[in-house]
């Protein structure tokens, strides 16, 4: 009567060894499903503007060919359960990349005087750059090649700017930290992709330059957005 009751522990003991082996099984797998979930929801995109600004004087002329922004973000979808729509935060660069006949000095009393540039020349541009965030609330069809469409507002803080002029290959000047601009930027944004590719635009709320100590500048930017999917 011993062994039936060996051989019957045994059997117990194997199944017991098989049952908590396919739990564990089970646990990696679910695991895995889940990073591989989080990952997916995890992009780097693109926007590539062409900037302008508001409120110039009219002899200011902006050179459309110099006037190329970069945006580089890096996002998180948050779908609303099984839904198409969801919430999408990033961070990344932003920049404001003006190429125009417009040139800035500073008088004595420190404010930023906007002139025009008379002469001949190859390159003549204001760069500045931030460190952004978008925050967007997104519908998607969710079809294979999906359609996008995002509204939200983003929020920038100034890093670095400086000016370009080059008049030829032996007079070239940069101007590192321009003087009074605003040293952040808020403001609406809307993006609609097809697959890959799409359109996205920005307008600033706030000036180019801290109010009363440069010209009345309001950015806005429109062109091309790049993300997967």
């Amino acid at each position: 009567m011993k062994k039936p009751l060996h051989y019957a522990k045994l059997l117990l003991l194997y199944t017991c060894l098989l049952m908590a082996t396919n739990l564990l099984k089970a646990q990696d797998t679910t695991m895995a499903v889940k990073h591989e979930s989080a990952a997916s929801h995890l992009q780097i995109f693109a926007d590539l503007n062409t900037d302008h600004w508001l409120n110039m004087p009219d002899s200011i002329k902006y050179k459309i060919i110099r006037a190329r922004g970069v945006n580089v973000y890096m996002r998180y979808d948050i779908p609303f359960g099984n839904s198409r729509f969801g919430f999408t935060p990033a961070i990344g660069i932003g920049s404001f990349n003006m190429g125009s006949n417009a040139t800035f000095s500073w008088g004595g009393d420190d404010t930023t005087r906007i002139t025009v540039v008379n002469s001949s020349y190859k390159v003549n541009k204001l760069l500045v750059n931030y460190i952004e965030s978008p925050l967007e609330m997104y519908y998607s069809n969710k079809a294979k090649t999906p359609l996008r469409i995002a509204l939200g507002v983003k929020a920038g803080y100034l890093i670095s700017s400086h000016t370009k002029y080059k008049k030829d290959s032996s007079l070239k000047e940069k101007i590192y930290n321009v003087n009074n601009l605003l040293t952040y930027r808020v403001g609406p944004t809307i993006r609609a992709s097809y697959g890959w590719f799409g359109l996205q635009a920005f307008y600033s709320l706030t000036p180019l330059f801290e109010k009363g100590l440069g010209p009345d500048a309001t950015p806005f930017s429109i062109g091309l957005t790049i993300a997967p999917y």
